[in-house]
């Protein structure tokens, strides 16, 4: 086994890119990238820290994570597939991702997903959503993983029993200036894969998030199979 499938995942806050990837990244053989999890807790720090760069990591810092990341991962007989969650972010990084991709696996097939949603619905569940502190031990304490509340209360934790919170990033000043960011990005991010041969599929979440998985799961499945 060898990797042979990468799987960016992109899209407007709240489009569901996190939950997708959980529920597709738990397979044999697949890992889930997410670039704050590879960064140190003092680069992380500095990004909170600053209003304006909204968690925006420097690109230096990006290029070589997203390089050691595939290098290890290349050498690792037991991945197949990469799934990235909302990485690229910026065209720059769509370069960054193939040059590191090519470096370690240069027949391995890149299917770039655009998750879609309409504005009343991402607006609907930045409002709604929920982290935990106990369960996700985010680097510098700002969890970002969707929890999952209990049948009994909502503001409980299905898994920890503790006190869920709102996503600090989600309160609305937060959540226009990402989606205005992801705005100005996105275009740069589909010219950055069609223009290396790599078309962008577009996937609705508007309705479901489980209905935009049942049909990436199939693909996921071919895609690494046939190479």
């Amino acid at each position: 086994m060898t990797l042979s499938l990468v799987v960016p995942i992109f899209g407007p806050p709240a489009a569901g890119k996190t939950t997708l990837t959980l529920r597709l990244g738990s397979e044999p053989g697949r890992r889930v990238f997410r670039l704050r999890e590879h960064v140190s807790k003092e680069v992380l720090a500095v990004t909170a820290a600053s209003s304006e760069r909204l968690g925006w990591i420097d690109e230096f810092t990006v290029m070589e994570a997203v390089r050691l990341y595939f290098a290890d991962a290349a050498s690792n007989s037991g991945i197949h597939t990469v799934l990235l969650d909302n990485f690229p972010g910026s065209a720059s990084q769509v370069d960054q991702l193939l040059a590191a991709v090519r470096a370690v696996a240069p027949n391995c097939h890149v299917e770039a997903i655009e998750l879609l949603t309409d504005a009343k619905t991402l607006k609907q569940r930045s409002r709604n959503r929920k982290v935990c502190h106990r369960c996700e031990r985010d680097p510098i304490s700002d969890p970002r993983l969707p929890a999952i509340p209990s049948d009994a209360d909502p503001w409980q934790c299905a898994h920890c029993r503790g006190l869920l919170h709102p996503r600090r990033g989600d309160s609305p000043r937060l959540f226009k200036a990402r989606m205005q960011r992801y705005h100005q990005a996105a275009a740069g991010i589909r010219a950055g894969f069609t223009d290396s041969g790599i078309a962008v599929t577009h996937l609705d979440t508007t309705n479901t998030i489980d209905g935009a998985a049942n049909l990436l799961a199939p693909l996921l499945i071919s895609r690494s199979a046939s190479l």
